[in-house]
């Protein structure tokens, strides 16, 4: 059986270390296969629970716009130190494993790389990871990378 050719590579980073972590192996993983590295950071949606005047609304919509120029330009500094490697970066606003898995359809990405922080038993049972939902609700593979010294 040989071994799948990767020709996209799609990995999540939120800036965790846990994230920089699957960040490099992925970028590995492309390198060697001189794959196309799609690196996507999620923002998430500010959903505001009370109602808020028109006034509030807009300053939310502020400091939704300030975090994406703010991960745009992180992510960019952080994907320049990549060295030789073909990639993209993508900055968008949603449920981060759905962004994820909608990022991964249309870049045609035969892998996704996510970083696994490693939930307690409450946390898991009640909302969920990332990283667990990305790998179940995928339809190519994922890579797991967990927490540097687990």
């Amino acid at each position: 059986m040989a071994a799948p050719r990767y020709l996209n590579v799609l990995v999540g980073v939120d800036f965790s270390p846990c994230s920089r972590q699957a960040l490099a192996h992925a970028a590995t993983l492309a390198r060697n296969a001189g794959a196309t590295l799609h690196v996507v950071h999620v923002v998430p949606k500010l959903r505001p629970s009370v109602p808020f005047s028109a006034a509030n609304r807009r300053r939310v919509s502020e400091l939704q716009a300030e975090a994406r120029r703010d991960s745009e330009e992180r992510l960019e500094a952080l994907a320049a130190r990549l060295g030789k490697l073909k990639f993209r970066t993508k900055v968008a606003t949603g449920l981060p494993h759905e962004v994820l898995l909608a990022q991964a359809r249309r870049a045609k990405a035969d892998l996704i790389v996510v970083g696994a922080q490693g939930l307690n038993l409450a946390e898991a049972l009640l909302i969920g990871s990332t990283a667990e939902r990305v790998a179940r609700m995928a339809r190519i593979p994922v890579l797991l990378v967990p927490k540097k010294g687990r």
